[in-house]
């Protein structure tokens, strides 16, 4: 199975309530017939959304069926360590990653998994075994 591993950002532009716009069909593109995974983080990160915006029950278990369309990577020990890895060598690069990109960073080192994005913090950032494709260009 060719996995990718979907931030946030790309996550959200792919769920089928964000309509079919120009960005959604790009992203499609991008991701191919390749699967898509998401990091625990991502997870979380969408949970919260739909918490602070109050999402109805309805709405809840649409976004719950559209999270497992994708195959969810959990953290273990060895990312806890890979995740303080990914941190201090975003600072010494100059970019320091905030505590969530760099659990989905981790994330996609640790499955070994490109990462696809729409978030300018991760492209160009020099990370030891990061992969990186967007549409945004560093």
């Amino acid at each position: 199975m060719d996995l990718v591993l979907l931030d946030t950002t790309v996550a959200s532009i792919l769920h089928p309530d964000k309509g079919n716009d120009q960005l959604r069909s790009a992203y499609s593109d991008l991701l191919g017939s390749r699967v898509g995974a998401l990091s625990f983080q991502t997870v979380a990160e969408m949970w919260y959304w739909a918490e602070k915006q109050e999402f109805s029950d309805r709405r809840k278990s649409r976004l719950e069926a559209y999270i497992y369309e994708y195959v969810l990577i959990d953290f273990d020990k060895e990312m806890i360590r890979l995740w303080a890895t990914v941190r201090a060598e975003s600072d010494r690069f100059g970019r320091r990653l905030s505590e969530g990109d760099s659990w989905i960073a981790a994330t996609a080192i640790y499955a070994g998994l490109q990462l696809l994005t729409h978030d300018g913090d991760f492209v160009g950032l020099n990370i030891s075994g990061l992969e990186v494709m967007s549409l945004l260009r560093g």
